[in-house]
């Protein structure tokens, strides 16, 4: 006797029965359960969001150091402050060129005219800078 059905047993339907045919002698197997409908027998509790450092935004950046948590390190600091020649600086001294040339520097010196950059003492990262006119 063989394994295999003769040929007077036709052979299953390949299509997915419908609610208006008859059911077939066939089973339809039920479908699997994605990761997120098992529950592996323990309550699904939801995730908590990951805390992020609060980030001083631009706004509350200024001339002097701040206090403020580094978003990079997550430690409490005070910014380290350093002043670099920026586009006011640039300009004041081209226009100073333009007066009286020997004095073209000044601008370049002056610390009212460069741009404040803020970084963190801990991890040594760029925080932030702040414009001579702002």
């Amino acid at each position: 006797m063989s394994k295999y059905p003769g040929p007077d047993i036709p052979p299953p339907s390949y299509e997915p029965p419908t609610e208006a045919s008859p059911s077939s002698s066939m089973p339809v197997p039920p479908t699997p359960a994605t990761a997120d409908e098992k529950s592996y027998g323990k309550a699904v509790q939801p995730q908590q969001p990951l805390l992020q450092p609060e980030f001083a935004g631009y706004s509350t950046l200024r001339h002097g150091p701040i206090q403020m948590v580094c978003p990079y390190c997550g430690v409490n600091v005070v910014t380290e402050i350093h002043h670099k020649v920026g586009v006011v600086a640039g300009v004041g001294a081209l226009l100073t060129g333009f007066v009286f040339l020997p004095l073209f520097w000044v601008p370049l010196v002056m610390k009212s005219c460069k741009d404040t950059v803020h970084a963190c003492p801990n991890c040594h990262r760029f925080l932030g800078r702040v414009g001579a006119l702002q």
